[in-house]
């Protein structure tokens, strides 16, 4: 009979082992391309668990296309995501923390989608991203279901960071945090897990550049997009009040796990 061990993590099926993945993931190279547009409090606010309230300020939606390159879970293959985040804050009267609420995160491999899923908190599920189409000062990126397009981004007239510049960038987001939402639900009526994450990153810049960025959200029907065509069309009526600067960067990164807290609200 499997009995498991005290101190271990394991993932499900548990009984062939312990968890594949590792407490630090080392990502050689990280490709991101950010976006991100203003929007109403209304709209915003609809995005966040009862644990957030939105930050100070205008409230900015972030769509991040991310491919991360060298992972050692996946024997050294790539995956890629696509992250809706925007700017929260937890306050318990105790503690106060800011950071992007991850409200929602497109992966194109199931094991990244596990990890980020049962482990950190992260609302995954799975899309087809095809890579990033690189056409002269420009990208372009999408992901679909089913062969069905949810998103599409765009990022033009890129400029590169200077030395200084990027040095400056380096200095100030080496580590960044995110928020997340543990919620599992229990084969009765009430869930099984149901609590606020902090996760931690390590960045080391080596590119960066700026531009003009935009994205546009599908509305699919359940029929074509039956996992995220709601989620698509809800994302699609958020009001765009203005588009912010995209940021587009080459990195390398340090996923820590361990590092994941349990927020007490």
């Amino acid at each position: 009979m499997f009995q498991p061990k005290s101190g271990e993590r394991y993932d499900m099926p548990a009984v062939f082992g312990p968890s594949m993945f590792r407490d630090v993931t080392l990502v050689p190279e990280l490709e991101m391309i950010s976006t991100s547009f203003v929007t109403t409090r209304e709209a915003a606010d609809s995005l966040l668990p009862n644990y957030y309230r939105l930050a100070a300020g205008d409230p900015v939606i972030y769509v991040n296309r991310l491919t991360y390159r060298g992972i050692d879970y996946l024997g050294g293959r790539e995956y890629r995501e696509i992250v809706i985040g925007v700017d929260s804050v937890f306050d318990n009267g105790k503690e106060r923390l800011e950071a992007p609420y991850m409200a929602m995160v497109w992966v194109s491999e199931i094991a990244a989608l596990l990890a980020g899923r049962e482990i950190q908190g992260y609302p995954k599920l799975h899309a087809d991203m095809p890579p990033i189409t690189e056409e002269g000062d420009s990208r372009r990126f999408e992901a679909s279901e089913y062969g069905t397009t949810l998103v599409k981004g765009v990022v033009t007239n890129l400029v590169q960071l200077p030395d200084s510049a990027l040095a400056k960038l380096k200095a100030a987001r080496d580590t960044s945090h995110s928020f997340g939402w543990k919620y599992i639900p229990g084969v009765g009526d009430q869930p099984d897990v149901d609590y606020p994450t902090f996760l931690t990153m390590h960045w080391d810049y080596k590119k960066a550049w700026t531009g003009n960025g935009e994205v546009r959200f599908e509305t699919p029907d359940d029929k074509a997009a039956p996992s995220s065509g709601r989620i698509a069309r809800t994302l699609a009526e958020f009001p765009v009040k203005e588009r912010r600067r995209a940021f587009v960067t080459v990195a390398s990164a340090e996923i820590h796990r361990r590092a994941v807290r349990r927020l007490v609200p």
